[in-house]
């Protein structure tokens, strides 16, 4: 359109391109009264180009014009481009404008920009990278003055989770800024914890793991004018573990804490793999207000008296009733830390004989140690070494019977005028019986589970030779009903005998009892079975008089913390 006495001729537009193809250019030109010329060019350019583009244009026939645009362009880009000129009476304007465009990309994530001039950028990169990994990177950056900013993001992963990343920076003045950018990680190895053989798993959810206590202490002294102190060493501080549990919703989490909870206790717990695991003493558990998580989180503390960790695999047996002398297989430790041969053997009556004077030897070849249990066992008495025990250098002894038949009553028990019958024993007026109970000096006071319906005044009575009688529960204790009960003066003891007992005008059935004690073996201490790191070891069982055995062997290795 021209308005006025201006005169454009035809517009004549070169374009050259190295990669040998051809580039449409429209130029839309309006002159208003010789007075401003705008032009305005759209270009999308596919591919790796060097460009260059000439606009050429005749305002008058005594006056030539010609507009030069310089582009380097490296990447598929669209770009556009605006030109702005003013142009009055037959004054020659030229306008030169030169874009430089660098396109990189990279697997990690590293953008550089540089901005000249006043302005506002906004910057979104949005990347997906191979694997179970999705990445949004946000960054938002105000720049006041003329400025350089490199953000420089550096991420490691190990396994699958989701990242979100948002960054804010404000820039005032001409500077350069590095940001630190904080994340949750969680393991996607495997955790689990609870009751040995009904773990919960717990991988994919725990974060943040602080393991503590699993050196040992000791305390220093000085020596007078000496250039030495003298270092005594105060045992071990004891394992923890501290971490963090992320779940999904409130309903797993509820879930999490029927299994783990403050009074949880004698738990096992896996860190970062199923076939090792820490026997855990006590539990602590809080929730925990953590703003970036998605759902609710649970912190955890464990402790440990044992800060070593066992195998999965038990290379131990259950073999029933065997004749004595008996050898197991051998055992061999993977591990690195010496490991216990545990054992639990129960008395046999054989040949109108109980099983008496039981050893536990361990065999390297030839004989390595060997542990009295003592004079005895009945014959539904077992007699155990656990873990716990092998720590605190006890046995622990057992023994229990609902009545329901009389394969254990006639063998176990002396009496007199008692009768079993119907899935219990009755004491009448007058009549008693008693349990002989042997070995090592016990630890404490006897503990007993018993169900008692009674009538009167029936006692629970002890006794170190049969003949005189101690009063252990006293009748105003004794409940109808199932309940347990410590025999008092029992502790320290080594041959006990507890007796049932209704005076005149009293009786009582019993329908059940259980007991359970611990024997002191701190002076056989070193004759526990054990079997060194990458060795192998055996146990060999040793009695008399009915020679008979119930046994069961158990056998892990053992790793120092890890």
């Amino acid at each position: 359109m021209i308005i006025g006495k201006s005169r454009i001729g035809i517009g004549r537009l070169g374009i050259a391109s190295t990669g040998a193809e051809e580039l449409a250019a429209l130029a839309n030109i309006t002159i208003l009264d010789r007075r401003s010329l705008w032009m305005q060019a759209n270009m999308n350019i596919v591919g790796v180009h060097m460009l260059y583009t000439h606009a050429n244009m005749d305002i008058d026939p005594y006056n030539h014009r010609q507009i030069l645009a310089n582009m380097s362009i490296i990447g598929r880009i669209p770009i556009q481009t605006l030109a702005n000129m003013s142009i009055s009476d037959r004054e020659v304007r030229s306008v030169s404008t030169n874009l430089s465009i660098i396109a990189v990309r990279y697997h990690q994530t590293l953008a550089a920009m540089s901005i000249l001039g006043y302005a506002t950028k906004s910057t979104l990169a949005g990347m997906t990278i191979s694997g179970d990994v999705d990445h949004s990177i946000f960054s938002n950056i105000n720049i006041a003055e003329y400025g350089e900013l490199f953000a420089d993001a550096s991420i490691s992963i190990s396994d699958s989770l989701d990242i979100y990343t948002s960054t804010n920076i404000n820039i005032s003045d001409l500077r350069a800024c590095t940001m630190p950018a904080s994340m949750t990680i969680l393991d996607k190895h495997y955790w689990a914890i609870g009751p040995e053989g009904a773990v919960l798993d717990l991988s994919g959810k725990v974060a943040d793991p602080k393991p503590d206590g699993f050196g040992i202490e000791t305390a220093r002294l000085g020596l007078p004018e000496g250039r030495r102190v003298s270092i005594k060493d105060k045992g071990i501080k004891g394992g923890e573990y501290m971490f963090h549990v992320y779940f999904n919703n409130d309903t797993e989490r509820l879930a999490f804490q029927r299994i783990v909870n403050n009074d949880a206790e004698n738990y096992v717990l896996h860190i970062g793999r199923s076939d090792r695991f820490y026997y855990v003493k006590k539990i602590a558990t809080n929730p925990e207000k953590i703003k970036t998580a998605r759902g609710p989180v649970q912190r955890v503390t464990c402790w440990m008296e044992d800060p070593c960790m066992y195998d999965s695999w038990d290379q131990g047996l259950l073999f029933g009733v065997s004749a004595l002398p008996w050898e197991d297989a051998y055992k061999y430790n993977h591990g690195t830390a010496p490991a216990p041969i545990l054992f639990k053997i129960g008395g046999f009556h054989s040949g109108g004989l109980q099983l008496t004077h039981p050893s536990i030897k361990a065999l390297n070849g030839s004989e390595e140690s060997n542990l009295y249990i003592g004079p005895g066992l009945l014959s539904n008495e077992y007699v155990e070494l656990t873990l716990d025990g092998w720590h605190k250098r006890y046995l622990r002894h057992t023994y229990a019977d609902d009545y329901s038949t009389n394969n254990y009553w006639q063998y176990d028990v002396i009496q007199e005028g008692c009768v079993l019958a119907n899935g219990q024993v009755s004491v009448p007026a007058g009549r008693w019986f008693y349990y002989k109970f042997q070995g090592h000096p016990l630890k404490d006071d006897i503990e007993l589970i018993a169900t008692i319906s009674k009538s009167g005044s029936p006692q629970i009575q002890f006794s170190i030779d049969g003949a005189n009688w101690q009063t252990a529960v006293d009748a105003e204790e004794i409940e109808n009903g199932t309940k347990k009960y410590y025999l008092t003066g029992t502790e320290k003891l080594q041959t006990v005998y507890v007796r049932f007992y209704s005076p005149s005008g009293s009786s009582m059935t019993i329908q059940d009892v259980a007991f359970a004690f611990d024997r002191d073996i701190s002076s056989q201490y070193d004759q526990l079975p054990v079997c060194p790191t990458q060795e192998y070891r055996k146990l060999r069982i040793e009695g008399s008089g009915s020679s008979r055995a119930k046994i069961q062997t158990s056998f892990r290795s053992r790793w120092h913390a890890q």
